[in-house]
């Protein structure tokens, strides 16, 4: 029953709402029955679901779901060739999303140490597989975010500069952030070295962005009034 509902094609949104609730049925089903083998089925049969819902909702339900498998007992033992590792390399794409938006979400939340945790899953996931350029820039702006949050603005920038050149070649939007975060990270290096009268600090933040400070005529003639 659950399973034909899942087979309905409609995108009205009392469908999309009854197929939420029916995949949540089932992810309690599979946990209750053992029934980690259905599990790979199930997500393949998720497809054209999560291709009506945002993304942010796909991220929440495929968690649940391999959240929910893994509290069956003895899945540990399927890690080598077992279902779960067919799973995971099913879905390591849409994983690394998964991933970044729990980062995103507890960075906005001020969580840094998780918003960490969650890159480095992201990193890891994106590392087995192939993703395109946009993706893995994706991950290049996150890392960025969270390195200029711990005021390691050096390479912060480094990343910041690497999603820049893609999005850039991609005609992205995105590109224009990341040139503002590169001007930024170049601003609060000076201004935290500024700040401390830190001449050892300003001189390494005129070594770290020689080429964007000290070699720029212009920028140089006004630092060097500092």
């Amino acid at each position: 029953m659950l399973y034909q509902i899942l087979e309905n094609s409609s995108s009205s949104p009392e469908a999309l709402r009854t197929k939420e609730q029916a995949i949540t049925n089932l992810s309690v089903l599979l946990r209750q029955e053992n029934r980690v083998e259905d599990l790979p089925t199930l997500l393949t049969q998720l497809r054209p679901y999560f291709s009506l819902i945002p993304k942010a909702k796909t991220a929440k339900i495929v968690r649940e779901i391999i959240d929910a498998v893994s509290k069956i007992p003895g899945t540990s033992d399927l890690q080598g060739d077992g279902p779960i590792k067919e799973v995971r390399r099913l879905d390591d794409k849409l994983l690394v999303d998964i991933n970044l938006l729990e980062s995103e979400l507890h960075f906005s939340l001020r969580n840094l140490p998780k918003a960490k945790a969650a890159l480095t899953a992201a990193r890891t996931a994106a590392n087995a597989i192939y993703v395109p350029p946009a993706q893995q820039s994706t991950i290049d702006l996150q890392s960025g975010i969270l390195h200029a949050e711990e005021k390691v603005y050096k390479t912060s920038y480094s990343y910041f500069f690497e999603a820049f050149e893609v999005f850039c070649a991609l005609e992205d939007t995105r590109a224009v952030f990341n040139l503002k975060y590169m001007l930024l990270c170049k601003i609060m290096a000076v201004a935290g070295a500024h700040a401390k009268r830190s001449l050892k600090l300003f001189e390494t933040a005129l070594c770290d962005f020689k080429a964007q400070l000290e070699d720029d005529p212009l920028v140089h003639g006004h630092l060097s009034a500092l």
